[in-house]
C-alpha cells in the first residue's frame, strides 16, 4: 500500500489516482444475515425519533458521491436516492399523486432537514411495494415535497 501511495497509484488498479478517479475494478461484498443475538438490543419502542432528511435528498443534488437507483412502483420507473443521512423513507408529493397512492394523514409530522430547516409531511403511504433490479421491497414512506428525486430510501430501509 505504501509503495502504491508513493507512486500515486490507485489501491485497486494500476491507473494514476486523481480526485475524480473512477476505478474500473469493482469490489463485491457478500454479507451473511446476522445470527440471533448478534444485533444490539432494540432501543425503547416508546421513544419516537423525529424524522430527518439530508440536504442532498431535499435539494435533489445529483453527484457521483450519491447512490442513486431506479425503483419501480406500479410500473412507473422512479429515481431513488439511497441515503444513510436520512432517518426515514420519503416519497415525493408529486410521485404520490402520479401513482394514485393512498395518502394517510399524519397530523403534519415535522421533518428536520440537515441545514436545520423544517418540512411538514403531508401524510404517509404505508406498505408500498417497489422493485429495484428485480427484487421486490415493501416500505412505509413519509410524503414531502422533494426536488430531483422521487423517493429517498433512508436508514429505515437500509436496516
Amino acid at each position: 500500500m505504501d509503495q502504491r501511495r508513493a507512486q500515486g497509484l490507485c489501491f485497486n488498479c494500476d491507473k494514476k489516482y486523481k480526485t475524480n478517479h473512477q476505478c474500473k475494478r469493482l469490489l463485491w461484498l457478500e454479507v451473511d444475515d446476522p445470527e440471533e443475538g448478534d444485533l444490539p438490543e432494540e432501543e425503547d419502542q416508546n421513544e419516537v425519533e423525529e424524522p430527518a432528511i439530508s440536504l442532498h435528498a431535499m435539494t435533489g443534488l445529483h453527484s457521483t458521491n450519491t447512490m442513486q437507483v431506479h425503483a419501480t412502483i406500479k410500473h412507473l420507473m422512479l429515481l431513488a436516492l439511497v441515503d444513510s443521512g436520512s432517518t426515514h423513507n420519503f416519497l415525493s408529493q408529486l410521485a404520490t399523486q402520479q401513482l394514485g397512492l393512498s395518502l394517510q394523514q399524519n397530523s403534519g409530522i415535522s421533518v428536520s432537514v440537515a441545514n436545520r430547516d423544517k418540512v411538514i409531511s403531508v401524510g404517509f403511504c404505508s406498505a408500498v411495494p417497489f422493485v429495484i433490479e428485480g427484487h421486490t421491497f415493501v416500505a412505509d414512506f413519509l410524503v414531502i415535497p422533494l426536488a430531483g428525486f422521487n423517493l429517498v430510501l433512508g436508514i429505515k430501509w437500509l436496516q
